[in-house]
């Protein structure tokens, strides 16, 4: 053995020539074990530390006996190494149930008293309190004009029967001028006060909570985690909190206001009205209780399939070089491209089908009110002020459109909350960065 002869030389080949076979099936075992971590495969846990385990050792012991053969051999050893590092950067992003990529979290049900209480504090609970005081404010000057034509018409009968001197017109189109102007003025300061300090206000509370937590997120995170969805509470998001919900905000407790004095004017002219009023309020809410849940959940499903939209044109644009370059790419991607639309477009269709749903069934309990206090008024013809009556009436016929507004309204802030509710969900992350 020490003049290193022939027999010599043969087992030296034979060694190499077995180590290089070892190595290449080692190397291709490893490289369909990347491809099976990378494909999420849904194996267990336990397995996947195993063969993470098992091909370590099997690569290290490969790069340990390679480091002797040479600098061909380095190069191997290097991809070698890269190819283990891939593999632990798999399995550690794996989760537990095995996938790559985490599923998207959606709550249940109707949005809860506790994300409005987020937005409400965001626009600060003073805001939100003078914006009410306002409303009724405002709805009482309304009520005013309408009741100072009544009185005009009522006072100027009464003075020509009793042989009394007419007043003048101006006396009463100064006073309804007032009416009206103070009327406007506060309008505007409702809708300057609701739009724009309320909602901007929460609207760059809620935004910067969120990009803060956001750009303190683990790593961990955005490698479970699609750029779709970050996009999508970016935009389409932060968009409804922005342009939609304070306008909503507005017209709903407009919408109260209003029904509130049309109640009010009703009970006023037929005070039998009042007992009628409990039961149409019970049936009012159970419809509203009973539609929002649905509505929310579509609301939600609807927020929800834009993410994946968003994820691929970003992929595409990402990748827009090569899709170019290679042949029927380019219609591969437009057609999947317009499947993900068409999946946007039909939660979209179920949703204006509820809309459609509850509005019948508002209108027919709107001419129910209608009915009910006009049958009152006919009842009583020889109590009532004629014009009281007429007031009453007109009311309630505009009434119907008022509660069915409303209801939708109430039903539109419930899903824009929804917006609230996703961009939370990030905002109370745990993030590595104090």
């Amino acid at each position: 053995m020490n003049s290193r002869g022939a027999f010599h030389q043969l087992i030296k080949d034979f060694s190499v020539t077995h180590k290089k076979k070892k190595k290449k099936h080692t190397s291709s075992s490893t490289r369909q074990h990347l491809r099976d971590l990378l494909h999420g495969k849904k194996d267990t846990t336990r397995d996947n530390v195993e063969q993470t385990e098992s091909s370590r050792s099997s690569i290290s012991m490969e790069v340990s006996i390679s480091n002797s053969e040479g600098d061909s051999s380095e190069r191997n050893t290097i991809v070698e190494e890269a190819a283990i590092k891939t593999i632990d950067n798999a399995a550690a992003n794996k989760d537990d149930s095995g996938e790559l990529i985490a599923d998207e979290k959606m709550e249940e049900g109707r949005v809860g008293w506790k994300i409005a209480l987020i937005y409400a504090k965001a626009a600060s609970y003073r805001n939100v309190l003078f914006c009410i005081v306002l409303f009724v404010l405002a709805q009482a000057c309304h009520l005013g004009t309408n009741f100072w034509l009544r009185y005009w018409i009522s006072d100027s009968e009464a003075r020509e029967r009793d042989g009394l001197e007419l007043r003048p017109v101006s006396y009463y189109l100064i006073g309804y001028a007032r009416l009206v102007l103070l009327y406007m003025c506060l309008d505007v300061v409702i809708n300057y006060t609701s739009e724009v300090v309320c909602g901007i206000r929460a609207s760059k509370i809620i935004y910067d909570r969120l990009l803060t937590r956001v750009l303190r997120l683990p790593m961990s995170f955005f490698d479970v985690t699609p750029m779709g969805r970050i996009v999508n509470r970016f935009s389409s998001d932060i968009n409804a909190i922005d342009s939609q919900l304070p306008e909503e905000m507005n017209s709903m407790f407009a919408f109260i206001s209003i029904i509130g004095g049309t109640l009010f004017v009703i009970a006023y002219s037929t005070p039998i009205f009042l007992f009628a009023v409990p039961p149409l309020i019970l049936v009012y809410f159970w419809i509203q209780y009973y539609f929002i849940k649905s509505s929310s959940s579509l609301k939600r499903l609807y927020s929800v399939s834009k993410s994946p939209l968003y994820q691929h044109f970003s992929e595409t644009l990402t990748g827009v070089s090569t899709i170019r370059a290679m042949k029927g790419l380019r219609e591969q991607f437009v057609h999947e491209n317009n499947e993900r639309a068409d999946v946007i477009a039909n939660r979209l269709n179920v949703y204006v089908y509820d809309n459609r749903w509850l509005q019948i069934r508002l209108e027919s309990l709107g001419a129910i009110v209608v009915f009910i206090s006009s049958s009152l008024a006919v009842f009583n013809a020889g109590k009532l002020d004629p014009s009281l009556v007429g007031l009453a009436l007109s009311y309630a016929l505009n009434m119907i459109g008022f509660i069915n507004y409303l209801v939708r309204t109430v039903n539109e802030v419930q899903n824009s909350l929804v917006s609230v509710e996703r961009v939370e969900e990030y905002s109370q992350k745990p993030t590595e960065a104090p």
